[in-house]
Protein backbone atom coordinates (compact mmCIF):
# COMPACT_ATOMS: atom_id res chain seq x y z
CA UNK A 1 0.00 0.00 0.00
CA UNK A 2 1.58 3.73 -0.34
CA UNK A 3 1.50 3.62 3.73
CA UNK A 4 4.49 0.81 3.49
CA UNK A 5 5.81 2.70 -0.05
CA UNK A 6 6.46 5.06 2.27
CA UNK A 7 8.82 3.38 4.30
CA UNK A 8 10.48 0.93 1.57
CA UNK A 9 12.09 4.46 0.13
CA UNK A 10 14.09 4.56 2.77
CA UNK A 11 14.63 1.42 3.74
CA UNK A 12 15.68 0.86 0.46
CA UNK A 13 18.32 3.84 0.63
CA UNK A 14 19.70 2.51 3.89
CA UNK A 15 20.78 -0.97 2.49
CA UNK A 16 21.81 0.06 -0.79
CA UNK A 17 25.35 0.17 -1.30
CA UNK A 18 26.77 4.14 -1.67
CA UNK A 19 28.22 5.10 -4.84
CA UNK A 20 32.12 5.51 -5.06
CA UNK A 21 31.61 8.67 -7.39
CA UNK A 22 31.78 11.48 -5.80
CA UNK A 23 32.14 15.39 -6.62
CA UNK A 24 35.40 17.11 -5.69
CA UNK A 25 33.55 19.60 -3.57
CA UNK A 26 31.13 17.25 -1.63
CA UNK A 27 31.49 16.00 1.63
CA UNK A 28 32.79 12.10 2.15
CA UNK A 29 29.94 9.82 1.91
CA UNK A 30 29.06 8.28 5.68
CA UNK A 31 28.04 4.51 5.32
CA UNK A 32 24.35 3.63 6.17
CA UNK A 33 24.01 1.91 9.15
CA UNK A 34 21.98 -1.09 9.14
CA UNK A 35 20.78 -0.01 12.85
CA UNK A 36 18.82 2.43 11.02
CA UNK A 37 17.53 -0.38 8.26
CA UNK A 38 16.59 -2.63 11.71
CA UNK A 39 14.46 0.25 13.11
CA UNK A 40 12.68 1.08 9.93
CA UNK A 41 11.93 -2.14 9.26
CA UNK A 42 10.61 -2.91 12.72
CA UNK A 43 8.56 0.18 12.21
CA UNK A 44 7.15 -1.12 8.80
CA UNK A 45 6.37 -4.66 10.59
CA UNK A 46 4.66 -2.67 13.59
CA UNK A 47 2.47 -0.73 11.05
CA UNK A 48 1.75 -4.38 9.27
CA UNK A 49 0.29 -5.63 12.60
CA UNK A 50 -1.59 -2.51 13.18
CA UNK A 51 -3.31 -2.67 9.89
CA UNK A 52 -4.23 -6.26 10.24
CA UNK A 53 -5.63 -5.49 13.63
CA UNK A 54 -7.69 -2.65 11.99
CA UNK A 55 -8.83 -4.84 9.36
CA UNK A 56 -10.06 -7.32 11.61
CA UNK A 57 -11.84 -5.01 12.66
CA UNK A 58 -13.53 -3.36 10.03
CA UNK A 59 -14.09 -7.02 8.78
CA UNK A 60 -16.26 -8.05 12.01
CA UNK A 61 -17.99 -4.48 10.96
CA UNK A 62 -18.93 -5.47 7.27
CA UNK A 63 -20.06 -9.26 7.95
CA UNK A 64 -22.73 -7.62 11.31
CA UNK A 65 -24.38 -5.58 8.38
CA UNK A 66 -25.25 -9.31 6.93
CA UNK A 67 -25.55 -11.32 10.20
CA UNK A 68 -28.10 -14.22 10.26
CA UNK A 69 -29.66 -13.02 13.96
CA UNK A 70 -29.17 -8.95 15.16
CA UNK A 71 -27.19 -10.99 18.51
CA UNK A 72 -24.47 -11.96 16.19
CA UNK A 73 -24.47 -8.32 14.59
CA UNK A 74 -24.63 -6.80 17.75
CA UNK A 75 -21.76 -9.18 18.90
CA UNK A 76 -19.79 -8.81 15.75
CA UNK A 77 -20.11 -4.84 16.16
CA UNK A 78 -18.97 -4.80 20.02
CA UNK A 79 -16.05 -6.76 19.11
CA UNK A 80 -15.29 -4.64 16.05
CA UNK A 81 -15.88 -1.16 18.69
CA UNK A 82 -13.31 -3.46 21.41
CA UNK A 83 -10.86 -4.26 18.86
CA UNK A 84 -10.12 -0.55 17.12
CA UNK A 85 -12.10 1.49 20.67
CA UNK A 86 -10.63 5.01 18.58
CA UNK A 87 -12.89 4.76 15.58
CA UNK A 88 -15.88 6.72 16.17
CA UNK A 89 -17.58 4.44 13.72
CA UNK A 90 -18.07 1.32 15.40
CA UNK A 91 -19.36 3.35 18.21
CA UNK A 92 -22.08 4.46 15.37
CA UNK A 93 -22.66 1.30 13.70
CA UNK A 94 -23.56 -0.44 17.35
CA UNK A 95 -26.23 2.15 17.98
CA UNK A 96 -27.51 1.71 14.37
CA UNK A 97 -27.61 -1.83 15.42
CA UNK A 98 -29.67 -1.48 18.30
CA UNK A 99 -31.43 0.82 17.25
CA UNK A 100 -32.55 -1.76 14.60
CA UNK A 101 -32.79 -4.32 17.32
CA UNK A 102 -35.62 -2.10 19.06
CA UNK A 103 -37.68 -1.98 16.42
CA UNK A 104 -38.03 -5.98 15.74
CA UNK A 105 -37.61 -6.43 20.11
CA UNK A 106 -38.57 -4.23 22.69
CA UNK A 107 -36.31 -5.17 25.31
CA UNK A 108 -33.48 -3.51 23.33
CA UNK A 109 -35.15 0.15 23.76
CA UNK A 110 -33.19 1.04 26.80
CA UNK A 111 -30.01 -0.38 24.75
CA UNK A 112 -30.84 1.51 22.09
CA UNK A 113 -30.70 4.74 24.50
CA UNK A 114 -27.33 4.06 25.62
CA UNK A 115 -25.84 3.16 22.47
CA UNK A 116 -27.09 6.36 20.81
CA UNK A 117 -26.45 8.60 23.63
CA UNK A 118 -22.79 7.39 23.72
CA UNK A 119 -22.43 8.18 19.68
CA UNK A 120 -23.84 11.51 19.96
CA UNK A 121 -21.36 11.88 22.76
CA UNK A 122 -18.64 10.86 20.56
CA UNK A 123 -19.98 12.76 17.40
CA UNK A 124 -22.45 15.44 18.79
CA UNK A 125 -23.04 16.81 15.11
CA UNK A 126 -24.68 13.71 13.51
CA UNK A 127 -28.06 15.09 13.47
CA UNK A 128 -29.45 11.61 12.40
CA UNK A 129 -27.82 10.21 15.33
CA UNK A 130 -29.53 13.05 17.53
CA UNK A 131 -33.21 11.94 15.64
CA UNK A 132 -32.74 8.26 16.51
CA UNK A 133 -32.13 9.13 19.98
CA UNK A 134 -34.86 11.17 20.00
CA UNK A 135 -37.04 7.87 18.58
CA UNK A 136 -35.18 5.77 21.36
CA UNK A 137 -36.10 8.09 23.97
CA UNK A 138 -39.88 8.22 22.87
CA UNK A 139 -40.02 4.31 22.61
CA UNK A 140 -38.54 4.48 26.64
CA UNK A 141 -41.54 7.49 27.27
CA UNK A 142 -38.94 9.97 27.61
CA UNK A 143 -40.61 12.62 25.54
CA UNK A 144 -38.60 15.47 27.27
CA UNK A 145 -35.52 14.09 25.98
CA UNK A 146 -36.62 13.35 22.81
CA UNK A 147 -37.74 17.03 22.06
CA UNK A 148 -34.35 18.17 23.44
CA UNK A 149 -32.58 15.62 21.04
CA UNK A 150 -34.82 16.62 18.02
CA UNK A 151 -33.81 20.24 18.68
CA UNK A 152 -30.45 19.52 18.73
CA UNK A 153 -31.11 17.84 15.44
CA UNK A 154 -32.57 21.03 14.27
CA UNK A 155 -29.89 23.49 14.82
CA UNK A 156 -27.01 21.21 13.55
CA UNK A 157 -29.12 21.12 10.10
CA UNK A 158 -32.35 22.47 9.66
CA UNK A 159 -33.63 20.79 6.76
CA UNK A 160 -33.96 17.34 7.87
CA UNK A 161 -36.75 15.73 9.70
CA UNK A 162 -35.88 17.00 13.48
CA UNK A 163 -38.98 19.57 12.96
CA UNK A 164 -41.31 17.01 11.89
CA UNK A 165 -40.72 14.93 14.44
CA UNK A 166 -40.72 17.95 17.31
CA UNK A 167 -44.49 18.35 15.43
CA UNK A 168 -45.97 15.15 15.80
CA UNK A 169 -44.66 14.52 19.74
CA UNK A 170 -46.35 17.31 20.48
CA UNK A 171 -49.51 16.47 18.62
Amino acid sequence: TSTVLIMLVPLAYVISVPSTLQPALTLPIRPRTPVFAGLLLLIILGGGVALMQWDRAQALYQKSWNAATIEESITMAQEAEAMDPALNLYDLHLAIVYGIAAHRDASYRQDAVSAYERAVTLEPTWDVGWINLAWAYEQVGNYDGAIDALNKAAVIRRDNLAYVHIGRIYD
